[in-house]
């Protein structure tokens, strides 16, 4: 599971980043508390649309933005790439 939390907090940093940290090393470690939630999500195997919009309740509940779902989407779908590959490993 620690593999798949670390494959998650890189998708949250590079594909999700939602304040733009990415480009600010100190700041990596920003959406770490996020990670380990969303690969307990991803190995009970939620859907693209639960883990789309829990990420979006991220952005928008605590973080005060207003949300990209269609970004969120996009992610939530990498993030299962992430998890099949996984799984299939195991």
């Amino acid at each position: 599971m620690e593999e798949l939390t670390e494959g998650v907090r890189e998708i949250l940093l590079h594909d999700w980043d939602p304040i733009g940290i990415a480009d600010h090393p100190l700041a990596h470690d920003e959406y770490d508390s996020y990670a380990p939630k969303i690969a307990g999500m991803l190995w009970h195997g939620h859907d693209l649309y639960k883990i789309a919009d829990h990420l979006h309740k991220i952005a928008t509940t605590a973080m005060g933005l207003p949300g990209n779902i269609a970004n969120e989407k996009l992610v939530a779908a990498k993030l299962l790439l992430l998890i099949s590959e996984r799984k299939e490993e195991t």
